[in-house]
């Protein structure tokens, strides 16, 4: 018999989890079979560590509250997640001061150590075997192949290039320093030039909130929107994050609820593209929509794409303000 158990190691601010089957001795109490977890909870599970990990990484710490509405939890599971990155779990020194959890910048995220070939190995299989594929598990591939030294496939280049442009961002919000965004391309215009902001928090789709010098507004930036990054000297204005994104990297409205029916294929595409929306995301009971969202975002622009862009395999059930403005887009369509 065997069980599952929890392993992980370090890379620069990445975590990397697999489970790996380890022999129970006979008569051993939780010997008995289990049915194996589902892939795409376990994979919200993780999900959810790192996006505790890189809240808590922030220099101005998180309340409970910001916490709850990050990770779309209540706060009895946030003390259970904060218990499991704490030292007596994965080890980290995670510190209350008045009312703002955060973890210490002591550079142990700087630190990295090459995995031996068996590790390498036991680590991408364990990979392959995780549900579908998705940024943050594509990402942790990738790390764990150049960890042994294996040169990435032409074709994972720009995402690899993405990868370490967020490493940059990252340290520049521990540093507390503004960045130059090199050839960064708007959707609101054609113009493609560089932005100087004040990195502020940077999610696990690798979306960007910050404030921009210039128009002195916070925004939202995409890294596959801009050509580069560059660190600067000048030092930000200390600040919290006004509002944090949506699964689209929206921030500019309150929080609106939002339910949809999704087909098989539209959830693929949903926990593809998006994966943290898959802790918003349970079993339908129409086997034509046999998966239902339910969740909260900033704004309809960013779901509203998502719907237009599969327009038969998904179903607005609520709230109607939302279905009238998919009705008002689609029609205006210069199809």
């Amino acid at each position: 018999m065997h069980a599952s158990q929890l392993v992980y190691a370090h890379s620069p601010s990445l975590l990397i989890f697999c489970s790996v089957q380890v022999p129970l001795a006979r008569g051993t109490p939780n010997s008995n079979p289990r049915r194996e977890p589902d892939t795409q909870l376990e994979q919200a599970k993780i999900l959810r560590v790192f996006q505790l990990l890189d809240l808590l990484l922030q220099p101005w710490g998180q309340s409970v509250k910001d916490l709850t509405e990050a990770l779309g939890s209540n706060a009895r599971t946030v003390y259970r997640y904060l218990r499991l990155v704490g030292e007596e779990g994965l080890g980290y020194r995670v510190v209350r001061q008045k009312g703002r959890y955060r973890i210490p910048d002591t550079g142990r995220l700087t630190t990295h150590q090459l995995f031996s070939a068996e590790e390498k190995e036991v680590l991408l299989q364990r990979l392959a075997e995780v549900g579908a594929p998705n940024p943050v598990l594509e990402s942790i591939r990738r790390k764990v192949q150049l960890s042994a030294g294996l040169l990435p496939r032409p074709e994972e280049l720009p995402a690899l290039q993405r990868l370490i442009w967020a490493e940059q961002l990252r340290e520049a919000i521990r540093k507390g320093c503004r960045v130059r965004l090199l050839g960064y391309r708007s959707t609101s215009t054609p113009e493609v030039r560089d932005r100087i902001v004040e990195p502020l928090y940077l999610s696990p789709e690798l979306q960007l909130r910050a404030w921009e010098v210039a128009s002195s507004l916070e925004k939202s930036f995409l890294l596959d929107r801009m050509q580069g990054v560059e660190m600067l000297q000048e030092a930000v204005t200390p600040r919290t994050v006004d509002r944090l994104p949506d699964f689209f990297g929206l921030a500019d409205n309150d929080w609106l609820p939002v339910e949809l029916l999704l087909t098989n294929r539209a959830h693929g595409v949903l926990i593809r593209e998006y994966p943290a929306a898959a802790r918003c995301c349970t079993a339908g009971t129409d086997p034509f929509w046999p998966h239902f969202f339910r969740g909260k975002v900033r704004g309809y622009e960013g779901i509203g794409r998502f719907v237009m862009g599969l327009p038969t395999e998904v179903r607005v059930v609520a709230p109607d303000t939302f279905r009238q403005f998919v009705r008002e887009k689609s029609a205006r369509a210069l199809w």
